[in-house]
């Protein structure tokens, strides 16, 4: 088993508030934005880049590392939806500040 390193999520964020205003334009309401206690890839990826800016998201996930865990098949379009979009903005505000 993997230890998942501490990450403690950058409420300033750059990735974060792209996500939030593309989840608002999407989703025609504001993001829910909240950590959780549990172990989280991106503690990996911080620990190893440390000013690499971070956010965690993905579909919804019923009883994780568990043997009932299971995933909601329709907040996969959602998510993958808010993904995409996401990863455009901070892409156009990366050009805009060069």
């Amino acid at each position: 088993l993997y230890a998942f390193p501490g990450w403690t999520p950058n409420v300033n964020s750059k990735a974060l508030a792209a996500a939030k205003t593309v989840a608002q334009r999407v989703f025609g309401k504001p993001a829910r934005v909240y950590s959780v206690h549990a172990g989280l890839e991106a503690g990996f990826v911080v620990q190893k880049y440390p000013q690499m800016d971070a956010i965690s998201i993905g579909p919804l996930i019923e009883a994780a590392h568990s043997a009932q865990e299971r995933m909601l098949i329709s907040s996969v379009g959602r998510f993958w939806e808010l993904l995409t979009q996401t990863v455009q903005l901070i892409t156009e505000q990366a050009q805009g500040d060069k």
